[in-house]
């Protein structure tokens, strides 16, 4: 499995936020890090909120919704297995039809694919049993 490339990550002027997904940390230094920034985060979890609700809505995108939990702390906050695995279920399902709105700057497909980046960047650290650490940038 390829690792993705994070071309998705903060850089253009005015685009500071998101969210940083990071594996364990090695030596004291979080090397292993998959930044997304808001212009791509921000449609593909409306698309979620749209497409799912209540008890199927995953918790890491509720806390982002409500700006709870995770969303609000200064620190990389661990995230449970099965929060994650709800996450990969959610975006997973997501298709072209769900992430084509008037506010996306991008193409669907650009969408689509950093969902692809998004669940191999989890995928492969739940396999190897290792951790993931979620942050608000």
């Amino acid at each position: 499995m390829q690792e993705p490339t994070n071309e998705y990550a903060f850089g253009d002027y005015g685009d500071y936020s998101g969210i940083s997904l990071y594996g364990p940390p090695e030596k004291g230094f979080w090397f292993d890090r998959f930044d997304v920034s808001s212009r791509f985060v921000n449609p593909i979890f409306n698309a979620v909120v749209d497409c799912f609700s209540g008890d199927d809505l995953p918790a890491i995108v509720y806390q982002w919704l409500t700006t709870t939990g995770w969303c609000i702390e200064n620190t990389m906050v661990e995230v449970a297995e099965g929060d994650l695995r709800n996450l990969i279920y959610a975006i997973s399902s997501l298709t072209e039809r769900d992430l084509k709105t008037k506010d996306n700057l991008k193409g669907p497909e650009v969408y689509l694919r950093c969902i692809k980046d998004i669940v191999t960047f989890i995928e492969s650290r739940i396999n190897k049993g290792k951790s993931i650490y979620i942050e608000s940038a």
